[in-house]
């Protein structure tokens, strides 16, 4: 009976962070939309129409790079695995802090 209330304990966690992750990402988007939409109609008449495609479509290019290079591939692997990966990496973070 314990083991049952200790997975639903864990269940829980995992919804909540779930929840919280969602609102965040939403909030990101909403945010992100809302900047596009005020400025540029703001930089297209200072720049012109193809220097305002253009800062936009850097951004993109830039954002596109930063996932390529710093957002780890999860593609085929588990939640545990998932989560041993970066168990791991914040285990060398520590130890790399403690000998500095």
């Amino acid at each position: 009976m314990d083991s049952y209330i200790l997975d639903t304990r864990y269940v829980l966690t995992f919804f909540l962070f779930l929840g919280l992750a969602a609102g965040l990402i939403n909030a990101m988007k909403w945010l992100s939309g809302f900047v596009v939409t005020r400025y540029f109609l703001v930089i297209t008449e200072l720049l012109g129409d193809s220097i305002g495609y253009w800062i936009f479509a850097g951004i993109c290019i830039l954002g596109g790079i930063y996932v390529m290079f710093c957002v780890p591939e999860t593609k085929g692997k588990s939640l545990e695995e998932i989560q041993l990966e970066y168990a791991r990496k914040d285990d060398e973070t520590s130890l790399n802090k403690s000998n500095a």
